[in-house]
């Protein structure tokens, strides 16, 4: 299984020779679209990866009518046969790993170290897909309850709540497609992926990997589109839409009932009793990883860092060395652990942003070049609290701020007037947590760590994060339903 028409991974230094443009997955099916060709090209150099082929609408909506009859015949499809089909995907993935995360490096431009770990957290969430339809896991009867002196059982089951328009992440093309299919099949909700025709090819393998498998024809279909045509799918109130697990940098689109935006980029707030030289190795490889991993193109990225004046320069000279030992280049070779980001456009608008940055008042301690659409990992430090560079949100990209605060007080009021989404609070007191959470923006706030983000968590906790990124998915695919049981005169139980 390969990027190209012909099945085999193109020479990334020549175009790829693509006769025939790869079809959709129409449910379940492979079909050529008919509304054109799309083609896909490699972030790193522009070169041709492979040609797409983009459903029409009479297709669209073809693969509208088919999910909503999947739906009305799913519960046909038990829960063993259903755990049997994540199984031979998660295997198929396991034997093909290295094609695969090919596929994704080539579409995406992600640095192929980074590429084989979304391949190895896509397998945990097809195996924590597969464990929990084994075991009926989601939809099971909850725990009976008294209320006032009476018998009363409450049997809650979550049912899924109709077919979904799962939208494909381009940062991170299989795991998004991976993550909304298993909850999909776990629960039996057809699903229509929409990944952007720029980004294709990982969701497209994905249909092809279920449709080799015994899962019920309608229940998924894969559909390259760009956002302005998704309202032509005929959305309604029983096609949920689904956003990716972080959003795109340009915003995901919302055309129906969906789960809130994802969280925004993210704060470090270091207290001034995390000082000793090794909570301060800590911090620096930890917010390097986080800020320069896949070029700094997720959502959920770490942005800000606010640190005490006292111990700044020494966090500050820990963050440049390891910033400054970071590879870049060609995210084809192994070595490399910053890529290209989108395309040369993002990267100068990247670039532009460093610099008004720095006109503002802020000052450039490492970085600040690009090469195409490669920015080098960029740290900026002095950032003043009213920059808009501190106040608005970044674009995507491998930057770092960093900014001194005189104590823990001023260093929240620094976080409050970020653009932070979820804040990581680095101390061994609960008293400058605490404080952050009630008096600053974030939606989440972590002690000791950083906010989960998949791919650090992928070599270490990929369990873990895969079955709290299933949980995720299965709760914005289903509702609960309640079935009461009254005990006392009358009641069932009386």
């Amino acid at each position: 299984m390969g990027v190209s028409n012909t099945d085999s991974f193109p020479d990334p230094e020549s175009p790829a020779s693509t006769p025939t443009p790869r079809g959709c997955w129409l449910a379940g099916e492979e079909e050529p679209g008919r509304a054109g060709v799309e083609v896909v090209s490699h972030p790193y150099d522009g070169s041709e990866v492979a040609t797409v082929s983009i459903p029409d609408g009479a297709q669209l909506r073809t693969a509208v009518t088919q999910a909503a009859a999947a739906h009305d015949r799913s519960h046909a499809f038990g829960p063993g046969e259903r755990a049997a089909v994540l199984d031979r995907v998660a295997r198929r993935l396991v034997s093909e790993a290295e094609d695969i995360a090919e596929t994704i490096t080539a579409e995406s431009g992600k640095p192929l170290t980074w590429s084989r770990a979304e391949v190895e957290h896509a397998v945990a969430v097809l195996r924590a897909g597969s464990a929990a339809s084994a075991a009926a896991t989601y939809g099971t009867p909850g725990a009976g309850s008294r209320w006032h002196g009476s018998g009363e059982v409450v049997v809650r089951r979550r049912l899924a709540a109709g077919p979904a328009l799962g939208l494909v992440s381009s940062d991170d093309p299989l795991l998004s497609s991976v993550t909304w299919v298993t909850a999909a099949v776990v629960v039996g909700a057809p699903v229509l992926l929409a990944p952007p025709p720029a980004t294709p090819l990982s969701a497209l393998l994905v249909g092809e990997l279920f449709a080799s498998t015994e899962l019920p024809r309608g229940e998924l279909s894969v559909l390259p589109l760009e956002p302005a045509r998704l309202p032509e799918l005929g959305w309604d109130e029983h096609v949920r839409v689904l956003a990716p697990p972080v959003p795109d940098g340009g915003g995901s689109p919302r055309l129906g009932p969906a789960r809130p935006d994802g969280p925004g980029d993210t704060a470090v707030l270091v207290a001034a009793d995390w000082s000793s030289p090794s909570d301060l190795d800590v911090v620096a490889r930890l917010v390097v990883d986080g800020a320069m991993a896949q070029a700094g193109r997720s959502a959920a990225s770490v942005r800000r860092v606010v640190v005490p004046a006292a111990t700044a320069e020494d966090l500050v000279s820990r963050i440049l060395t390891t910033t400054r030992a970071l590879t870049t280049g060609s995210p084809h070779d192994p070595a490399v652990e910053v890529g290209p980001l989108g395309d040369e456009l993002a990267a100068r608008a990247a670039l532009r942003w460093v610099e008004r940055a720095v006109s503002a008042g802020a000052v450039l301690r490492a970085g600040g070049h690009r090469d195409g659409s490669v920015l080098e990992p960029t740290v900026l430090t002095s950032v003043p609290a009213d920059a808009a560079a501190w106040t608005e949100p970044a674009p995507l990209g491998p930057v770092l701020l960093v900014t001194e605060a005189t104590d823990d007080t001023a260093a929240t009021r620094a976080v409050a007037s970020s653009a932070a989404g979820r804040l990581a609070v680095f101390t061994r007191r609960l008293g400058p947590a605490l404080t952050a959470l009630t008096r600053g923006p974030a939606a989440e706030v972590v002690v000791g760590g950083l906010p989960s983000v998949w791919p650090l968590a992928a070599f270490d906790a990929a369990a873990a994060a895969a079955r709290a990124a299933l949980d995720a998915a299965v709760e914005a695919l289903t509702v609960e339903r309640r079935l009461v049981l009254r005990g006392g005169a009358g009641g069932w139980l009386g």
